[in-house]
């Protein structure tokens, strides 16, 4: 995972005039796969998560097959999130702060195990969503896929990348 400030696209750099003067590397081309397909091993939760994102990142050209781990890792994220906030509140039903505290066999009173699991969830989350473009400042070092050409087409042909439907 990068660090630091993500980093600018190309042809914005080129706009503002490139005021570093440092050379502009042309960005990657990805040529336009099938949608992404959930895996049968998905938990139900993750499984409606990845279904939830995966048509809208695909037709703006974000996702490919290749992102297939990427969503799932994201879609388990979300499902981990959901099952500990549903599970908080079915605690939280026992009055206040039961839910947030639980009391250790020696007395002592610590933040619940689940509200941390939620926590530590919830901050993958918000972190797996950037990286896929699940939120605005995720989406301003995206690019989108490229969707093929003839050129293209001609190449994965010749090297038996593509069936007669032009998906691999």
């Amino acid at each position: 995972m990068r660090q630091g400030r993500p980093p600018k696209p190309a042809n914005l750099r080129l706009l503002e005039g490139n005021p570093g003067h440092r050379p502009i590397r042309p960005e990657p081309r990805i040529s336009r796969q099938s949608k992404p397909v959930p895996p049968s091993w998905l938990t139900p939760y993750a499984r409606e998560a990845f279904l939830a994102v995966v048509d809208e990142l695909y037709a703006a050209g974000i996702v490919t097959t290749v992102d297939t781990m990427a969503l799932c890792a994201y879609a388990e994220t979300c499902s981990t999130f959901r099952q500990a906030t549903e599970m908080l509140a079915e605690l939280s039903s026992g009055g206040a702060g039961a839910g947030l505290v639980a009391r250790m066999p020696s007395g002592a009173v610590v933040v619940h195990p689940v509200l941390a699991i939620k926590n530590r969830a919830q901050r993958d989350l918000l972190r797996a969503a950037s990286e896929i473009g699940l939120s605005p400042a995720g989406r301003v070092g995206l690019q989108g896929v490229e969707p093929l050409d003839e050129t293209d087409l001609a190449i994965m042909e010749k090297y038996n990348l593509v069936g007669a439907t032009g998906h691999t």
